[in-house]
């Protein structure tokens, strides 16, 4: 269970940072590749990170969905520990166990 958890802080921590920095780990890659001009570069950039950012954009909006859905639902039963079970689904909902 703590490999779990580790797993989720560390993807958790990648993709902010690779969604809010302004340095491009993709672009540094390819300009590392010999014979490569600047438009080219450019382009197969835009191509990798338009739709990773999308994805992890995406995947961040289904956690905040997931645990106010959560939240709303226990607090209309009347659970008790709503914080816990609202942690909990944002955290399966990013990384799952089961794949969809």
């Amino acid at each position: 269970m703590a490999d779990y958890l580790s797993n989720c802080v560390f993807y958790v921590c990648i993709t902010i940072i690779y969604v809010d920095s302004e340095f491009s780990l993709i672009r540094s890659m390819l300009n590392k590749i010999p014979d490569i001009d600047d438009g080219a570069v450019n382009e197969i950039q835009s191509i990798i990170e338009t739709p990773v950012n999308i994805v992890f954009h995406h995947n961040v909006g289904g956690v905040v969905s997931q645990c106010l859905f959560t939240w709303i639902i226990f607090d209309f039963v009347g659970a008790k520990y709503i914080y816990v079970h609202c942690i909990l689904a944002a955290i399966f909902k990013l990384i799952p166990i089961v794949p969809v």
